[in-house]
This record gives structure tokens, sequence and C-alpha cells, in this order.
């Protein structure tokens, strides 16, 4: 009844590990107040419902909003040096004698120029950001033991 067909396209090679492409998704190793604790710094308002921001006190939505705006200072910092340690080695490369590309990576970041470029563009992980508040005192020194 079945016709025995035997394939030999450009797909050929698919048809013989069909079931074997899995998709592995990241797995998120920090806990759910973990993740809170970093959601506040990194989303402000946006990490909580409409329902929850209505029952915060004025003097909760006012710390939130101060430590949120206090993480993005913080992470446009971080970025502008991430993007000027990948331009700057990058320029490296291609002009090692420059003594522009070498002020240039001397480079100090400017709080009022806002990067605006994503975590993923600058190879950012969450661990990086992590770090950098924990470092910066906005995340508590214990934060990987809640």
């Amino acid at each position: 009844m079945y016709q025995n067909v035997n394939y030999q396209g450009k797909l050929a090679q698919k048809q013989l590990y069909f079931g074997q492409d899995v998709m592995e998704y990241e797995q998120d190793v920090f806990t759910p107040y973990q993740n809170l604790l970093y959601k506040q710094l990194v989303f402000g308002y946006k990490a909580y419902s409409s329902e929850e921001l209505q029952k915060m006190t004025q003097k909760e939505l006012v710390d939130i909003k101060t430590k949120y705006a206090k993480a993005q200072r913080i992470i446009n910092i971080y970025k502008q040096e991430k993007l000027t340690q990948y331009v700057g080695g990058f320029l490296s490369q291609l002009f090692p004698r420059s003594p522009f590309i070498k002020e240039l990576n001397n480079f100090e970041p400017d709080k009022k120029f806002f990067c605006t470029l994503s975590f993923s563009e600058l190879n950012i992980s969450k661990q990086d950001i992590v770090s950098l508040f924990i470092e910066k005192n906005m995340l508590p020194k214990n934060f990987y033991a809640l």
C-alpha cells in the first residue's frame, strides 16, 4: 500500500535525523524572589501589574522609581563601557599605532548620552547585570543565596 520513496534533494540529510533536532530553552537560574528584585531595577513599574501598583503606598512607588532611575544610569554607563571596549578593540586591530585609538580606549562614559543598544547586541547577560548591581550595592551582597 505504501510506496518506498528515497528523496535525493537538498534536504535529504535532514530527513535522516528527524526528531533529533530539539530546541533547548535557556533555564533561568534565579528564584522568583531574585527575579522580582532584578525586575524592580531593570523594568521599574513595568515589573508589576496595574492591580499591584494600585495597592502600593506612595512611598513604595517613589522607592521603586528612585531605584529604577539609579539602575538605568548604572546600566547606561555599563553599556557605554562595553561599547567602547568593543569598538576600541576592533579599531586597535585596524590601527594599532594610532594615538587617537589609544585615547579612545581611555574614554570616560558620558552620563548625558543614552546608549540605545540592547543587552544582546552588546553580549551582556542577566548574570552580568546582577553582578554589576551587587557591585554597585543596588542588590544585596547575598543575592545569590536568597
